[in-house]
């Protein structure tokens, strides 16, 4: 991804590195290279947003709308599970892999450990997501981002990041106070942003769905709201961060968009195709945003609302809806999930293209489609598939 494809190539791999990618020259069987045939190499994919504590979910959850009845399903079934966090993320993570992904970002919540992450396989951004209404919320939601903040895990190539969960579920105070812990510490944040229309209605009236929610769950303090807000004043707070993701953006107005794309060296949007078509959304804003110059990733979400993890079958679905477009193109879709990301999340020195030096996680794709089309094509075909995933050095079994 930082150069042309290279035909017939060679890729030498010592330990859990790259140390050599060059065309294919003669060679002895001695030297121990193995002929992967007719397929391509690439760089192994890193998803920008995650929440694998869903992972045993053998389905998503249903019924998807109305989106306030969903998210109550998905809290109903992460307090009546009996598997433990550490099982999903274990089984998230197996699943990713297999499936190309070799980091990610993913939104951690209650009832996992450090210890949790300390398998060195595990690489990515953990935010620590941070939930409270209430205005006697506050403190002890900050508290629990600065103790997570403060914590360090035994894995060195896991970091630390915020999440303030979404504008209906956080207090104003308490997204002031972790956007000021993020600043401080120097950590990136994501938070899920304009998901819905009615987010949007809640932000300016203070009425609608989310306002009747909080109203049952009896946390709702109309002195502690303040209305006539929109997604552009968590916007300019997140743009603060050291680097932010704004999860999702369905609903975002030509002017945010603007104010993205100007901010794109610390902003970037990350848009979950599947999990968008699943809760029926208006189709998404991918060419407004490209338009802009709005930095997009992609992202899988969680099984709650997708059928799996594979990153590659988002760029995939991408692919084949756009493909007569010329505002994107496969190879920019591929550099989305490798290089791209990579530079977002700050994984670019070992991560997100196969150059010498970096780390030997690669994906091996059999090519589909029309053999006369570029190669980034073929490979985000309908029949294309992945073969064989090396993660650090060896290949996933």
């Amino acid at each position: 991804m930082d150069g042309p494809p290279i035909e017939n190539g060679l890729v030498r791999v010592q330990a859990s590195q790259l140390v050599e990618v060059e065309p294919k020259r003669p060679f002895s069987e001695r030297e121990g290279i193995e002929d992967l045939g007719e397929v391509a190499i690439v760089p192994g994919f890193l998803n920008a947003h995650t929440h694998l504590e869903f992972s045993h979910f053998e389905q998503p959850i249903t019924p998807a709308l109305p989106f306030t009845d969903w998210i109550g399903s998905v809290v109903r079934s992460r307090r009546g599970t009996e598997t433990s966090p550490q099982t999903s993320l274990k089984k998230g993570f197996r699943e990713s892999h297999l499936a190309g992904t070799v980091a990610l970002a993913e939104i951690a919540t209650e009832g996992w450990t450090f210890d949790s992450f300390n398998d060195p396989c595990y690489q990515g951004i953990v935010f620590r997501e941070v939930l409270g209404f209430q205005s006697d919320r506050i403190e002890p939601g900050l508290e629990t981002a600065e103790t997570f903040l403060k914590s360090t895990f035994c894995n060195s190539r896991l970091r630390q990041g915020l999440s303030p969960h979404a504008p209906y579920s956080v207090h104003p105070q308490l997204f002031e106070g972790l956007m000021e812990l993020a600043v401080r510490y120097r950590v990136p944040v994501a938070m899920h942003l304009a998901e819905t229309k009615e987010e949007l209605e809640f932000l300016r009236f203070g009425t609608g769905p989310f306002r009747e929610v909080l109203e049952r769950l009896g946390v709702w303090e109309e002195t502690s709201f303040f209305h006539g807000k929109k997604p552009l004043d968590y916007l300019e707070r997140l743009f603060q961060a050291v680097q932010s993701l704004v999860v999702h953006g369905n609903y975002l107005s030509p002017e945010e968009l603007t104010f993205l794309g100007e901010r794109r060296d610390r902003m970037a949007v990350v848009f979950c195709p599947r999990t968008h078509c699943y809760f029926e959304h208006s189709p998404y804003l991918l060419k407004a945003m490209l338009e802009k110059k709005v930095k997009v990733l992609l992202g899988t979400d969680s099984r709650a609302s997708n059928p799996n993890l594979s990153l590659y079958e988002e760029a995939q679905l991408i692919y084949q809806s756009t493909r007569e477009a010329e505002w994107l193109s496969a190879a920019d879709l591929l550099n989305k999930i490798t290089l791209e990301a990579a530079q977002v999340l700050g994984f670019q020195e070992h991560l997100g293209s196969l150059t010498p030096g970096k780390e030997a996680s690669f994906v091996v794709i059999q090519p589909g489609g029309n053999p006369q089309e570029p190669i980034e094509a073929q490979l985000l075909a309908e029949d294309a598939r992945i073969k064989k995933v090396m993660l650090q050095g060896k290949w996933v079994s």
